[in-house]
């Protein structure tokens, strides 16, 4: 019976560390542009625009 649940338990932490592996990492690339040009007096539009992108695109899971 402990080797059952030792198997068990063990298939479970593989199947773990696979699923982390497979997470999706998301990218702050629209963040960091809007950054830049806020820093060098870019358009305000232009500004709004990219950090609307970047919220949209980017899950609420990943900001927690």
């Amino acid at each position: 019976m402990k080797r059952i649940i030792l198997i068990v338990f063990g298939v479970l932490l593989l199947t773990n560390e696979c699923a982390f592996a497979q997470k999706k990492h998301t990218s702050d690339f629209n963040y960091r542009k809007a950054e830049e040009l806020y820093n060098n007096n870019g358009a305000p539009d232009e500004i709004l625009s990219l950090l609307d992108k970047q919220l949209t695109e980017t899950p609420i899971t990943a900001m927690r």
